[in-house]
């Protein structure tokens, strides 16, 4: 127990694809939070990082220049393919983008809703709340889509109407209109 927070730590700290690719970290993350019993108090933390994680890989992009590489649209397209075949991930580790960026982590971050324990839940959707206030407004109706995705495809019935509940009152308080399929 005490090797993963220094676990996270490292790995988190030198996240890329070169040092450590998104397969493994994905692979261990996932491996940590389904061993973890829901209420250890470790099972939140490793989320919490993670969602630091994604906070400062958004606020390292300047503002006045575009991302080297926007993988946004791209992560999209590959989501859009797995939904149209029916292939959604039913584990959050199948979940592997081409290349690093904080809305990869964010994706990866929003698979998680689905396998968490409802005791957990709120702690879960307060973080995910935290992550995409950061994105600038474009890039958040992006997320909320894709949120919604999950939402509505991957949820049993007990936790489906607390997480809609939760994703209304967070489109309506960034005024996004959810676009309809």
């Amino acid at each position: 127990m005490k090797i993963i927070p220094y676990y996270l730590k490292v790995s988190l700290d030198h996240y890329s694809d070169t040092l450590l690719p998104f397969e493994s970290f994905a692979e261990c993350f996932g491996t940590i939070v389904a061993t973890l019993p829901h209420s250890h108090p470790l099972f939140i933390f490793c989320f919490e990082k993670l969602a630091e994680k994604i906070l400062e890989l958004e606020r390292h992009i300047p503002p006045h220049q575009p991302p080297q590489h926007d993988t946004l649209s791209a992560d999209m397209e590959t989501f859009e393919d797995a939904k149209l075949q029916q292939q959604i991930p039913q584990q959050p580790s199948q979940y592997v983008p081409s290349t690093v960026s904080s809305k990869s982590l964010a994706m990866f971050l929003f698979t998680h809703l689905v396998s968490v324990d409802i005791q957990v839940l709120d702690l879960l959707l307060e973080i995910i709340a935290t992550v995409i206030s950061a994105y600038d407004t474009s890039k958040r109706t992006v997320m909320c889509n894709y949120l919604y995705e999950i939402i509505a495809r991957n949820f049993d019935y007990t936790r489906k109407n607390q997480c809609l509940n939760w994703y209304l009152g967070l489109v309506h308080q960034y005024g996004i209109r959810q676009q309809t399929n």
